[in-house]
Parts: C-alpha cells; structure tokens; sequence
C-alpha cells in the first residue's frame, strides 16, 4: 500500500505529500496555483482555472510516474464548492486516481483526525483551520465532535476586505447556530499555511511554537504600520507566494481571538492531509 501520496487541491495552493509507512514524509512540493481568482462571484470556476488544476496534476504524475508511486488520492478542499463541481471533477478524472470532493464539514472532520493522531492525551480542545478560501473550525470534548465551516479564508479576505467588526458579526451567527462551538479553558491548536507563518515570524527557530494572542495583536500593529523590521522577517521567512495573504489571514485569527476570548495558540504541523491519512488507513 505505501508509499502512499496525496495531492491536496485547495483554493491557494495544491500540494503533493508522499508518505511511508511510518506516516512520514518523504516528499512536499506546493504549487501557488491560487484557484479562487478564477472563480467569479457565481461560484463558477472558468476554464483557465479548469486547466490550472489538470495541469498541476499532470506535473505532479510525472514524478510519481517516476517513482513508481500508484496509490494516489486526490482531495479536493474549497474548490470543489464551486457551481460547476462537474467540470473540474472531468479535468481530474482522466488522470484514473481517486477523487474525494470535500464538503467544509468533511475539511474539518479530517482536520480533527490529524489533531487526534498527534495530541492523544489532549481530552479537550479547540482548533481552527485557516484555508485559502474558508476557514474551518473544530472543537472536541473526548469523542464528541462539533465542526463548522465558513466561506471566508485567507484569499477571500484579501480580495473582499472585512473589517474586524464584520467578522465578529460572522462569527457570532456561527456560534448562536453552534452554541457548542464554545468552549472554556480548552487547548486552542492553528491549523493552516497563515498561522504557520505567523510562527515562523514570532518564533523562527521552533517548529510548533505556543503563540501568545498579545503577541498577535503586536504583529497586526507592526503590519498595519509598515514596521520595518516586521517586514524585514516575513520577507525573510515567509515564502513570497504567501506574503501578501498574512494581513488577511491575521484578521480571521484575530477575529477568533476576541470571540473565543483565545489567550494562546499552538501551532499545528498536521491538517488535513495527514487527517485523511489517518482516515484511509482505518478503512
């Protein structure tokens, strides 16, 4: 069955992971395709952005044609929420592997296996996933699940500006819905290209950093005044594909820090593709 790979196709960035059978990685490459800018306020993908996704699968099937490598998936995040799922689902499927279309709610569900995989002592905790296109927020209390998205992400938030104010707005329709969304005193863990940034930035040396909110709130400052030396750090550590999204991605982080009354955030190296690694192998 190994080496298993997974090529996440999300509205930003799609990814390939290749995975042994000790669940490690033995290969990333990300290509900034940023699939949300061909899809117009219909929720329609144009064909430029059809061809984008077939043809970044098809660079990727070169090197798993050459490495042999035949389990394949293909999952498919705020993408796939488009009108015209059908037309993207026929771009992808000449290439004969596994298509698994992901509904917000099934984001988050392979979000929480991630987060149960790596932090098994953990009894309760709460965890937010910070997309390109949606965000997708988990909150767990032993084996009951409460999961939730909206259709605001990184990109989104960069091209249809919200201000913080409408965002809590957002936010509070989401957890009336979802009054079990709240949580007192839980782990807060971020998910997500945006958090992990900001971690390489107020942190650099430590792979999964514990981010204090008051610390966010100063970087937010800094960016909103063109500090210099904030900016002499993203350039540093950021990659440039992702510069120009930390503004917006903080305004969501942000935004989850004053509903949720958030004091600290540990950064999470596991997401999605290692949540739906986890769900294959239990099949």
């Amino acid at each position: 069955m190994f080496p298993i790979a997974i090529i996440d196709l999300g509205s930003n960035t799609i990814v390939l992971e290749v995975y042994n059978q000790k669940k490690e990685t033995i290969y990333h490459e990300s290509v900034p395709a940023h699939l949300i800018q061909y899809v117009d306020s219909n929720r329609l993908m144009s064909q430029k952005g059809l061809s984008v996704a077939h043809d970044t699968i098809a660079y990727f099937k070169k090197y798993l044609h050459n490495h042999q490598i035949q389990h394949v998936h293909i999952v498919i995040t705020e993408p796939a929420r488009i009108q015209n799922q059908s037309a993207l689902l026929s771009e992808l499927m000449s290439f004969g592997y596994p298509i698994y279309p992901l509904k917000g709610e099934e984001e988050a569900y392979y979000d929480s296996l991630a987060i149960e995989a790596n932090h098994p002592d953990l009894k309760e905790w709460f965890a937010f996933d910070i997309g390109g296109g949606s965000t997708e927020l988990i909150h767990q209390t032993g084996q009951k699940k409460e999961l939730y998205s909206i259709p605001l992400g990184c990109v989104r938030l960069a091209n249809e500006p919200y201000s913080l104010e409408q965002l809590a707005s957002i936010l509070r329709k989401t957890t009336n819905l979802n009054p079990n969304l709240l949580f007192h005193k839980a782990t807060v863990l971020g998910i997500g290209g945006t958090i992990r940034a900001i971690g390489q930035v107020l942190q650099p040396h430590i792979i999964s950093p514990l981010l204090k909110a008051t610390d966010i709130q100063s970087f937010y400052q800094h960016l909103l005044t063109n500090h210099f030396e904030t900016r002499r750090l993203i350039q540093q550590y950021v990659p440039e594909s992702r510069q120009l999204l930390i503004l917006p991605g903080l305004k969501m982080i942000l935004s989850l820090i004053h509903h949720f009354q958030i004091s600290e955030i540990q950064v999470s190296q596991e997401g999605i593709r290692q949540g739906f690694l986890h769900g294959l192998l239990k099949q």
